[in-house]
């Protein structure tokens, strides 16, 4: 059992050494997507150094560094423009700071899906696209028998559409290189806060749109137990046979619970309920007659009650950005979900036009494409396929 929250997400980056590249891609939005081939318009490697990014030392010299580069920017003048070489390695540095800052955020996605980076990816493709190849062995002569042939798995032909997720800050090229540090601290923490928010809906938007679960993909609470903590662990007990006892999507008849991942399934839960599940999880002794009750097979424990700006106003909308609610929860197998990422968040960047540092508004965007298919499956028309139950936890009287 794991507990999954950003810190401890953070701290097992640093322990792994982890490296990143910030890249700036050329071209608009539109021709991002579009494209077949990769064009990086600047990039910067970097590693992962502290655990807490912002007000670290780490954060401090990166912003220094930004600043110094936005004073040699400014003295660029029409007769000596700054060079798109510049103002890449400029836009690199901000970037890092959007990704170092998401960082400090939980980015529940990696632990329900299968993140899969691909920079040439089309803007329609498939499932299958994705998966290992499918093959049999046949015992053969030798002698002018053919050999049976590996072929992609036919059976997944669900589609991943690529989709531009963009949000907007009013400025121009400029601004961006001229404005004030602090500013462009707010503008760069806004949008690591506004890309997590929107890559964690990916996925319980999803969980949240099944609305009323069919019964074999829902789990009710126990009854039965004398106490809290022993219907808590029958009602965890009881939700992974009623995982177990699920059809993958993709097969005919191949059980859940014949998946390597049906060994440590995780569970998403709402933070409220966070620690009754994880003593019950981790195993506990009962009152009255003593009994010890032994851990259950349970993989990460994902507490996530709405997005970060849930609640927010914005304009004349109240953003909604919704969670695991109180009293629920799903038990899930890992990796079912599938996200595909075409680009991280970056800036709409024209080269003549960022040459001639234009007023023309800019936007941050993102391409990412997921399917679900095969982790909601039937839930709401309740087939009996899919890879996550709904749970509902008893009452503590």
């Amino acid at each position: 059992m794991r507990i999954i929250n950003a810190a401890t997400v953070a701290e097992e980056r640093v322990k792994n050494g982890e490296c990143r590249v910030a890249k700036v891609y050329a071209g608009t939005a539109e021709e991002n997507l579009s494209a077949k081939s990769t064009e990086v318009y600047g990039k910067e490697q970097y590693k992962i150094g502290s655990a807490k990014w912002k007000n670290s030392a780490g954060y401090f010299a990166l912003w220094d560094e930004i600043g110094a580069m936005q004073y040699s920017l400014k003295q660029k003048n029409a007769a000596n423009p700054a060079t798109s070489t510049e103002l890449a390695a400029y836009y690199a540095k901000l970037f890092i700071d959007v990704q170092r800052q998401a960082d400090d955020l939980l980015d529940i996605t990696p632990f329900i899906a299968n993140i899969i980076k691909a920079e040439d990816a089309q803007e329609v493709s498939y499932v299958r696209n994705w998966l290992p190849f499918v093959g049999k062995e046949e015992v053969i002569s030798g002698t002018n028998d053919k050999a049976p042939l590996m072929d992609e798995a036919a059976a997944a032909t669900e589609q991943i559409v690529q989709k531009i997720r963009a949000f907007g800050w009013k400025a121009s090229v400029k601004y961006m290189a001229f404005a004030p540090i602090p500013v462009l601290q707010r503008v760069t923490e806004a949008a690591a806060r506004i890309s997590t928010d929107y890559r964690n809906a990916q996925m319980m938007d999803p969980i949240n749109a099944v609305g009323s679960w069919g019964s074999k993909h829902a789990q009710a609470a126990d009854a039965i137990g004398t106490t809290f903590d022993l219907k808590m662990y029958n009602t965890i007990r009881k939700a992974r046979k009623t995982l177990g006892k699920l059809i993958h999507p993709m097969y005919t008849n191949r059980l859940v619970s014949s998946m390597a991942g049906f060994n440590a399934p995780g569970l998403l839960v709402h933070p409220n309920d966070l620690w009754d599940v994880q003593r019950v999880v981790s195993g506990f002794t009962a009152g009255g007659f003593v009994q010890n009750i032994a851990s259950l097979p349970i993989g990460d424990i994902i507490p996530y009650a709405c997005g970060i700006q849930h609640g927010e106003t914005y304009g004349e909308e109240t953003l909604s950005l919704p969670g695991v609610t109180a009293g629920k929860a799903y038990m899930f197998i890992p990796g079912q979900a599938m996200i595909v990422d075409k680009r991280d968040t970056t800036l709409e960047v024209g080269s003549g036009s960022v040459l001639e540092l234009s007023t023309e508004e800019r936007s941050w965007h993102r391409i990412s494409g997921d399917n679900t298919a095969y982790l909601i499956g039937g839930a709401a028309t309740n087939t009996g396929k899919g890879t996550i139950v709904e749970i509902t936890w008893p009452t503590d009287s």
